[in-house]
């Protein structure tokens, strides 16, 4: 059973707790797309670093694959999946994809465009990756739209998380979606909100999961100010 929400509105539901937890309680069809930016859980930079955290890497492989296989029970054939990754969690995306028998048919580039400098020892980190994986009967709304998304951000996180995307990041995702009014957007780690705003600013309906009670509150207090378009006299 679904915990109370922890905020809600005619759009959105957001619920407080674990990802694991609450997509078990998600129903087949009960969200139509996913869109989200999990935890990378990858911090190394070296070998001496890194070579006593493989298990570690394992771990992370395998609670991939978990919420995977969530995602593929919950979703309907029309639907779509978009989750953020870096090049270090790439292979374990395309590993959890495998085993939960999702298809990864494009992974789009979001160039940054940010003013920052590398470290010592390799290249300015000027980009980030969204593995897209699709069910048989979704259909992308433009099939000329390129895989390289030039998408500015700053080093100032409006909302103060740390791994804070601009909201024109899910923003295009949901362009090339084109969900309809009534289906459902699925974000299991909700961060700060920033899917659950562009959603919500579509018109689509939201179910937000996020396991801080400091980011809920956060959460609820941003989607509170944002009117949904019906509100603003727009159509949905």
């Amino acid at each position: 059973m679904l915990p109370a929400p922890f905020y809600e509105d005619d759009l959105v539901h957001l619920y407080q707790g674990d990802a694991l937890d609450i997509l078990a309680e998600l129903g087949p069809g009960d969200a139509d797309h996913v869109v989200t930016d999990p935890p990378y859980q990858t911090t190394g930079t070296s070998w001496a670093t890194k070579a006593s955290s493989w298990a570690d890497t394992m771990n992370t492989a395998h609670w991939f694959t978990t919420w995977y296989q969530h995602v593929a029970r919950i979703l309907p054939d029309h639907g779509s999946f978009w989750s953020c990754c870096n090049w270090r969690t790439l292979p374990i995306v395309q590993r959890a994809a495998h085993d939960a028998r999702l298809d990864i048919t494009s992974v789009a580039v979001w160039h940054k465009d940010a003013i920052r400098t590398g470290s010592p020892r390799g290249l300015r980190a000027d980009h980030e990756l969204i593995a897209v994986m699709a069910k048989a009967a979704f259909r992308i709304a433009d099939r000329s739209a390129g895989d390289v998304w030039t998408i500015k951000t700053g080093t100032r996180k409006p909302h103060g998380h740390p791994a804070e995307k601009p909201v024109a990041l899910p923003a295009r995702i949901l362009e090339l979606i084109q969900a309809t009014p009534g289906q459902i957007i699925l974000d299991p780690f909700a961060g700060s909100g920033t899917t659950a705003e562009a959603a919500k600013r579509r018109g689509h309906k939201v179910i937000a999961i996020e396991a801080d009670a400091a980011w809920c509150q956060t959460i609820a207090t941003r989607l509170a100010a944002v009117p949904s378009p019906a509100d603003d006299g727009e159509p949905l």
